[in-house]
């Protein structure tokens, strides 16, 4: 059964990027599938299951879902996890798989590069932003901001060492929220929305553009 908390989702992301839903699984599919590989789903994946057997979401770049009945579907062996205690049930365009951990509800991305698990997974009507930064970078902005923050961390604001790839991120990430928030008056590139700037420090603004994004994830969270 669907819930109508589902519904008002699938009716939200349906605006934010293309979909490609795939036929649902039944409840006597579930099921089957769970005792045959002697694991437990997450309800709220089992419920979305019912609507969508698995998909694609936010295309070109977004993220793939595995189903139950339909290729591609859960393998409960895939490797590409930190341990056995943790089931893989899609992967992001970038590679890192989406997983839960055996026995929970909550889902994580599993960063290869750090090998660190990342719990922020949240696709939610602030995904207005997201949707327009994949659009025009290609890219996603969750493991954007994830990556930059870690780049940040482990660098010296006295002594700056960031690549040049880091520093594009950040553009790109401020850019498309000053965009969000301002479409009519702010310039229709990132150079033109940075020539109005003289310099200024990554190490100060970016904690602000981290707390302005917690508040619009939390805000659309409690709509």
């Amino acid at each position: 059964m669907i819930s109508d908390e589902l519904k008002q989702v699938i009716e939200q992301i349906k605006d934010q990027g293309k979909m490609r839903f795939l036929e649902a699984a039944t409840e006597e599919q579930i099921a089957l599938f769970e005792k045959e590989n002697d694991i437990k789903l997450p309800i709220h994946y089992k419920e979305w299951l019912q609507y969508s057997d698995g998909g694609e979401l936010y295309l070109p770049a977004g993220v793939q879902l595995y189903g139950v009945a339909h290729k591609p579907l859960i393998d409960k062996d895939d490797n590409d996890r930190p341990d056995d205690n943790y089931i893989v049930v899609g992967a992001l365009a970038s590679g890192e798989p989406v997983l839960f951990k055996k026995d929970e509800e909550k889902f994580y991305i599993y960063d290869h590069e750090s090998q660190e698990l990342d719990d922020d997974l949240t696709y939610d009507d602030s995904a207005a932003i997201p949707r327009i930064y994949r659009n025009k970078f290609h890219r996603d902005i969750y493991k954007d901001l994830h990556d930059l923050q870690k780049s940040i961390d482990e660098n010296d604001p006295e002594n700056s060492a960031l690549d040049s790839f880091s520093l594009e991120l950040f553009e790109d990430i401020s850019y498309i929220m000053a965009k969000h928030a301002d479409p009519q008056g702010v310039p229709d590139t990132p150079d033109e929305w940075l020539d109005q700037f003289g310099t200024f420090s990554i190490y100060q603004v970016l904690p602000e553009i981290i707390e302005l994004w917690g508040a619009e994830c939390a805000d659309a969270g409690g709509e």
